[in-house]
């Protein structure tokens, strides 16, 4: 990417990095904003959690290129992820450990990937190296905070579920047109049972009397209730809406599981979470890696950090 006069090509060999203070200063901003990230979850501020986690992620980014030695990597890198989980140790489980685990690993691997790219071409493509970083960097805190919010019992509530299917009302009313998960039970299936009648049917349902219907319809309900119940595990209420039916038959089958399979079902969570956020990096990684180039501009244009030229003419940025 262009750097213009940034660009000092006076010598052959690029010294490493000058001042370990801007390294030690490097990691410990990224230390600080972690701590700050890990604290807001903690208290449930989800705003400005998810303000400095942004602010985090850029400045994991922007770690890629300066810090040079793999060392320091390392340790800046064990550091952030300690303070991103040091407000949640009162909560110790297998699920903070588990998540400690990925979040470190993950973290790592974006690193790796990112300074890889960084050290193969010839010029700083920032938004690259940004991308391969944020790849992993991403699902790492949505996989921790997931874990985190699930041995708290704060993931799988009836809200949350209730918010999930909703999101699949849209998809489903394109083939039901009175659907909604949020309608009593007794009365979706009312109306699923009326708009599958013809409209000679119709006519003859609307010709009987209301206690007559109102018998064909509760003993509709109660028909397709016992068909479905074998399969939930419990029993249908027509009063209450689906998706809390649907929650307690879920309820009672997660709370029916033994250890090992709690354990099965969390791994299975988890990658099915780590697979939705990496469909989400191409958007989240947008306002992250502009944040970054902007912060990296700013200290390119302060001379905090040079772009330098090696001997095969490859860029690197140093901090002198």
């Amino acid at each position: 990417m262009p750097s213009g006069s940034l660009i000092d090509a006076n010598s052959e060999v690029v010294d490493g990095d000058k001042s370990l203070l801007k390294i030690a200063g490097v990691i410990v901003v990224g230390i600080l904003i972690a701590l700050a990230t890990g604290f807001f979850f903690d208290k449930a501020l989800f705003t400005y959690g998810i303000l400095s986690g942004t602010f985090f992620l850029s400045v994991f980014v922007l770690q890629n290129l300066f810090i040079k030695d793999l060392d320091k990597v390392i340790l800046s890198l064990f550091l952030e992820s300690l303070g991103f989980t040091v407000f949640f140790y009162r909560d110790f489980s297998y699920h903070l450990v588990a998540g400690s685990i990925i979040l470190a690993m993950l973290l790592f691997w974006g690193s790796y990937k990112a300074r890889k790219e960084l050290e193969a071409t010839v010029r700083i493509r920032f938004f690259r190296a940004s991308r391969l970083a944020l790849n992993s960097a991403v699902p790492a805190i949505f996989v921790f905070m997931s874990l985190i919010f699930l041995a708290r019992g704060t993931v799988f509530t009836e809200t949350n579920l209730q918010s999930l299917l909703e999101s699949f009302s849209p998809l489903i009313r394109g083939y039901v047109p009175a659907f909604s998960f949020s309608k009593p039970t007794g009365e979706l299936i009312k109306d699923i049972a009326l708009g599958n009648m013809s409209s000679e049917e119709l006519v003859a349902f609307n010709k009987l009397p209301q206690s007559a219907r109102d018998q064909a319809v509760n003993k509709t309900v109660e028909e397709l209730s016992l068909r479905v119940e074998p399969y939930f595990g419990s029993t249908f209420s027509p009063e209450k809406s689906l998706s809390q039916n649907v929650y307690a038959a879920a309820a009672i089958r997660i709370n029916g599981l033994d250890e090992n399979s709690r354990m099965y079902f969390t791994a299975w969570l988890m990658l099915l979470i780590l697979f939705s956020a990496r469909s989400l990096v191409p958007i989240i990684q947008i306002p992250i890696s502009i944040l970054a180039f902007l912060i990296y501009q700013i200290i390119l244009a302060t001379n905090f950090a040079v772009v330098q030229l090696e001997s095969r003419s490859r860029e690197v940025l140093l901090l002198k």
